[in-house]
């Protein structure tokens, strides 16, 4: 499959030259921040004072852009070249823009020289070797905890001590609802709401979803809750030296982030908690299979995709899974978990679309697709 565009150009031809272009804007963003140092400098030399402050508002002002966006350029200048020099020279080959190197000083910003020096090389070689990961702060985030791992307990501490709540008017008499909650609570939520939601529409309700997860959160707040007989189950990851209170690994909530040990063990002890226990390989994260072997996949299959998969497992896709796909389609003879992928709506239609291939690697577990264009990429 070669579709051609109306200049002629083949799909691959056009898909090509947006990457040239990605890997020139990561050039530009390596110049931009060429020129924002040598800037800083120029202002440190001359005035002595606030050259940080001078540049940033000189930069707000020239650029027409946020103070908050203006600061992240200028920090990120003068990371990138005072302390990771290696993470310049990808940006002048293309191979890391100005947005992905900002999560770099984020991540690395508050550590020591010596670790911020090996950060440098660890990221340069995985970018030469195999480019940038899907998942770019989720891999500087286990990066920076393997090269700092005293430094976790008290980022997660941070985190879950800097947690909020928001309201924000809008236009056209709405407004907007901001939580930032701890992952425990956050899952709490959302699968209670969910829950609610799916109850509603199995009875009818012609609201859509969006709808009524806008109004079944307003009644949750307001006291108008007539949504009591629903429950919803939190599933937590617990490596098996935590289950047996023989170690303090950080849990997980599925679908979300990490928690303290001591946060996990508290919730499975509270009965008025609906909480499930996923017990884990503590080296490998690993869960077991669970359910019998069919086409169909059975509810237990269904639930152990989900909380093995977590989110869409398309690469770069990060919604929530509403498809259990069986790759190698009803012929296969491989019915087990190991064979099913979760997928978003989306994608999961996208497999059915002509010039679209998915294929299953078993040996790596990596999911391959092909698309129109004759590239691959894998999650």
């Amino acid at each position: 499959f070669q579709g051609k565009s109306n200049s002629g150009e083949s799909n691959t031809s056009l898909v090509e030259a947006i990457c040239v272009c990605d890997r020139e804007q990561a050039r530009l963003d390596a110049a931009i921040v060429d020129h924002v140092y040598a800037l800083y400098r120029e202002q440190k030399r001359r005035t002595g004072e606030y050259p940080h402050a001078s540049v940033v508002e000189e930069l707000r002002l020239a650029r027409n852009v946020s103070r908050g966006q203006s600061i992240d350029t200028v920090k990120t200048a003068i990371f990138l070249r005072e302390r990771t020099p290696g993470l310049v020279r990808c940006m002048r080959a293309g191979l890391l823009g100005l947005v992905h190197a900002s999560k770099v000083r984020k991540a690395f910003g508050s550590l020591p020289g010596d670790l911020v020096d090996l950060m440098d090389t660890r990221i340069v070689e995985r970018l030469q070797r195999k480019g940038r990961p899907r998942d770019w702060t989720g891999y500087l985030r286990r990066l920076a905890d393997g090269l700092e791992p005293e430094a976790k307990a008290i980022r997660l501490a941070a985190a879950r001590a800097a947690r909020r709540v928001s309201f924000r008017d809008r236009e056209n008499g709405t407004g907007n609802l901001s939580a930032r909650l701890p992952s425990e609570d956050l899952a709490a939520c959302e699968t209670r709401v969910e829950a609610i939601v799916r109850s509603l529409r199995g009875a009818g309700d012609p609201r859509t979803l969006d709808q009524l997860r806008a109004d079944v959160v307003t009644d949750l707040l307001t006291g108008h809750d007539r949504h009591g007989g629903v429950q919803a189950v939190v599933n937590v990851h617990v490596p098996l030296g935590v289950a047996l209170e023989l170690s303090d690994e950080h849990c997980r909530v599925n679908g979300y982030g990490e928690i303290p040990a001591h946060t996990a063990q508290a919730m499975l002890a509270d009965p008025r908690n609906a909480v499930r226990k996923i017990l884990t390989d503590p080296d490998t994260g690993v869960i077991r299979g669970l359910g019998r072997h069919c086409y169909r996949p059975s509810p237990r299959q269904r639930d152990y995709v989900r909380l093995r998969d977590q989110r869409c497992q398309v690469h770069g896709c990060c919604r929530p899974i509403t498809e259990i796909d069986h790759i190698q389609g009803q012929a296969s003879d491989d019915t087990g978990p190991d064979n099913f992928r979760g997928l978003c709506r989306l994608d999961h239609r996208m497999k059915s679309v002509p010039g679209w291939h998915h294929a299953l690697n078993h040996r790596t577990g990596e999911l391959e697709i092909t698309t129109p264009s004759g590239h691959t990429y894998r999650n």
